[in-house]
């Protein structure tokens, strides 16, 4: 049988007639409109998915806004938090500002270096004229520099003549030097006014029977280096081309109770072959700071006598900064040390509790998840910056160096003790130091969090 067309023709059974070219056209542009709405919606559902897993692991990754924040680059004023702060150092200080300038805070005015707020405790310059240089045989003050530091002027000691002494200029204590302590020097150095014919000069502890000639050699060329006998020692150039070079050292068992500080001229080519002093050398140092700590710290200008800077006090209010210790919180800092006193634990955040959060302890440069009973210590590179991070959550206590856990500890503080002070810098002893980025969260942070903190 046959089906019929309306116009009486007859098509073979089964088969189907072919489509208008314009209609077959159509059916093609569906088909393809089709299989592009799939694919894109595959893409999409993929996206879809993808964001999702983005959004759910940025919510473990995401730090919630801290519950207090105190920066303290350039003041100490809480940005979140509750209450005030508090700054006390009963003596005035000096400091090496942000522009590269050595400047003198007053009274309770705190120091803000580029690393953050400066921190330390006390110390004395025994040197009892710091400014004024000790007069050697052959050298003699010749002029002083145009150039001022903390308003005063460098004396010009220049060598004179060819008498044995190749000391150019320095310092001197007459009085209580000890047997087997630990000492640091400081010097100011006006390098366009210094001069030496053969590149060097020799910072050096004198009087030999305390220190059997312990130095450290600069290349005023190179600006560099050349050879350090001492057991530590650092070299930073400041604003107007000053240089500030320190050294510490042990001194020997001896019968002499005093000591000085030397600036001797010495060959570049030569730095371990003894001094070497021209007829017209000189040296141009504004001041000078012999102080008893296994480190140097902030200079302390002396007139008549020698002098005390005492120690520099940061407290924050507690109540509802803090959650009492049943509750769970997060704190992180970021410090840089200058050094550690022997025998002490210092404390860069802190408070006055049976646990404190992050403690530097004197046997070495370590942190700890600190209680009465508990510690665990991490080690770190204290030349450097690090940030600081301990959690404390239901069930465990993380200690984290600059985002990665260290330590995680099922010690946890017990008690509900509400002290009235959150301090800074400060805790059985002081640090010395640089504290910035204080942040405290209300809650443990995970792992991840932890990380993310900047």
């Amino acid at each position: 049988m046959q089906d019929q067309t309306p116009a009486g023709h007859s098509i073979p059974s089964g088969t189907v007639p072919a489509l208008p070219d314009y209609m077959q056209d159509l059916v093609d542009a569906t088909a393809a409109l089709i299989a592009r709405f799939n694919s894109e919606y595959d893409a999409l559902a993929t996206a879809v998915k993808d964001l999702n897993y983005h959004v759910d692991n940025h919510q473990e990754y995401a730090v919630p806004h801290p519950d207090v924040w105190l920066p303290l680059t350039s003041d100490i004023h809480l940005k979140e938090g509750f209450g005030f702060t508090e700054f006390t150092r009963a003596s005035k200080a000096t400091y090496i500002n942000k522009s590269g300038v050595l400047t003198l805070a007053e009274e309770h005015e705190p120091r803000f270096e580029r690393e953050g707020i400066l921190i330390e405790g006390q110390s004395t310059n025994l040197l009892e004229n710091s400014t004024e240089p000790r007069v050697h045989n052959g050298s003699e003050l010749v002029a002083y520099t145009e150039k001022l530091l903390l308003n005063n002027p460098a004396p010009i000691m220049e060598k004179r003549d060819n008498s044995q002494s190749n000391i150019i200029a320095g310092s001197v204590i007459y009085r209580g030097i000890k047997s087997n302590t630990k000492y640091s020097i400081t010097a100011f150095i006006d390098l366009d006014n210094t001069s030496i014919d053969l590149g060097a000069i020799r910072l050096q502890f004198g009087f030999s029977g305390n220190w059997l000639n312990k130095y450290v050699v600069y290349d005023l060329e190179t600006e560099e280096i050349l050879l350090a006998t001492v057991e530590a020692y650092d070299v930073v150039k400041i604003k107007n081309n000053i240089l500030c070079i320190t050294a510490t050292q042990t001194s020997l068992e001896s019968s002499e109770d005093r000591g000085s500080i030397d600036i001797y001229a010495t060959d570049r080519n030569n730095p371990s072959g003894g001094t070497s002093a021209t007829i017209g050398d000189h040296v141009a140092a504004f001041c000078y700071q012999f102080e008893e700590l296994p480190f140097p710290s902030s200079y302390i200008p002396t007139e008549g006598e020698p002098a005390t800077r005492v120690t520099d006090q940061l407290s924050v209010t507690y109540a509802n900064n803090v959650p009492n210790y049943l509750g769970d919180f997060t704190i992180s800092h970021c410090s840089s040390l200058l050094g550690y006193t022997s025998n002490s634990f210092s404390r860069p955040v802190s408070w006055r509790a049976p646990i404190t959060g992050l403690t530097y302890t004197s046997s070495g440069a370590k942190s700890f998840i600190w209680g009465q009973n508990n510690r665990t210590p991490i080690s770190f590179d204290n030349t450097q910056e690090h940030r600081f991070t301990l959690s404390v959550g239901s069930s465990k206590a993380r200690l984290a160096l600059d985002g990665d856990i260290k330590v995680e500890s099922s010690y946890l503080p017990e008690g509900n003790y509400a002290p009235a002070y959150l301090d800074i810098g400060r805790g059985v002893s002081s640090m010395f130091g640089h504290v910035r980025g204080v942040k405290i969260w209300h809650q443990a942070l995970n792992a991840k969090q932890i990380k993310s903190i900047a």
